[in-house]
C-alpha cells in the first residue's frame, strides 16, 4: 500500500475515462473485477476508497449516495461496499475506480479514471516533446483499456478525455455521439450489426482484439482537429446502443 498524501495518489486536473459496461457482472462484482485486474497489472491499492451501503437501491450517479471515505481499502466491512478506489500504477500514476452513470434499465458502466492533462492542448499546437508525451501516454490508455476488454470482455468500452460513458439508452436514442472518443466493441454483438461500424468509421484505425473491436479516432490518420462524419458516428452509435439493448444485461439495480 502506498503512503502518500491525498493530493498525491489521486487523479488531478482533467480526466481520461476508459468507460466500461459490462452484462454479465452485477455492479459490485464489475468493479471488484476491474480492481482486479488493475492489481494484476502491478497497481497497488492506496487505501482510499468511498464506501457505502452494499444495497443502495437505485441511482443515478455516486455523488447520490451516502458514501464515507475510508483510507485501509482493502481492509473489509460489514455491509459496506465500494463505490470508488484509489490505486497507484507505475505507467499511468493515481488512477480512481468508480461507477459511471446509471442507465434507466438498471447497471452503469465501470470507469477508471486517469490524469490527462498531457491531452489538454489540441496537438496542432503542441511542440515536438508534447506531443511525443501525449503519443506515449496515450499508448498506455490504449494498453490498459485492451487488458481490461482482454480480461473482462465488456460489451463496449470507451476512451475519451472529459467525457462520460454513454449508458446504453443513450447511445440507441441518439444523444451521445461524441466525435473524439477511441471505444472497443465486443465481438459478441456482431450478430446485432455492428459489423457495419467498418465503413461508417472508414477513417479510424482499427484494431482486432482477442475479444472485440477497437476504433481508434486518435490513431487516425485524419488530422485531430477534423472532426469524423457526424451523420456516420451517431449511427454507429445508435447501431451500438441497440444491439446492446439486444443483447440485453444482467439485472441489477444497485
Amino acid at each position: 500500500m502506498y503512503d502518500l498524501p491525498v493530493s498525491h495518489s489521486r487523479p488531478e486536473g482533467s480526466l481520461i475515462s476508459v468507460g466500461l459496461f459490462f452484462d454479465r457482472l452485477a455492479d459490485a462484482e464489475a468493479l471488484d473485477s476491474v480492481c482486479a485486474t488493475l492489481v494484476a497489472r502491478g497497481a497497488e491499492y492506496t487505501g482510499e476508497a468511498w464506501v457505502g451501503q452494499s444495497d443502495p437501491g437505485p441511482f443515478s450517479y455516486v455523488s447520490d449516495l451516502a458514501v464515507m471515505s475510508v483510507d485501509d481499502w482493502p481492509a473489509p466491512r460489514v455491509d459496506r461496499r465500494p463505490y470508488r478506489v484509489y490505486l497507484m500504477t507505475a505507467e499511468l500514476g493515481p488512477v480512481a475506480v468508480t461507477f459511471g452513470k446509471g442507465d434507466v434499465r438498471g447497471g452503469r458502466s465501470v470507469e477508471v479514471l486517469i490524469s490527462g492533462d498531457v491531452h489538454d492542448v489540441d496537438p496542432a499546437y503542441m511542440d515536438e516533446e508534447d506531443r511525443i508525451d501525449a503519443e506515449r501516454s496515450w499508448r498506455e490508455l490504449t494498453r490498459l483499456c485492451r487488458d481490461l476488454c482482454e480480461t473482462l470482455d465488456p460489451l463496449y468500452a470507451v476512451l475519451g478525455l472529459e467525457e462520460p460513458t454513454p449508458t446504453p439508452t443513450e447511445l440507441h436514442s441518439g444523444s451521445y455521439w461524441s466525435p473524439a472518443t477511441d471505444f472497443f466493441v465486443s465481438d459478441r454483438l456482431r450478430p446485432f450489426g455492428t459489423a457495419v461500424f467498418d465503413q461508417l468509421l472508414a477513417g479510424d484505425v482499427t484494431r482486432q482484439w482477442h475479444t472485440g473491436m477497437f476504433y481508434s479516432y486518435f490513431y487516425s490518420e485524419t488530422p485531430p482537429h477534423q472532426a469524423r462524419e457526424s451523420a456516420e458516428l451517431k449511427e454507429a452509435m445508435q447501431r451500438l446502443g441497440a444491439a446492446v439493448v439486444a443483447n440485453g444485461w444482467v439485472a441489477r439495480v444497485g
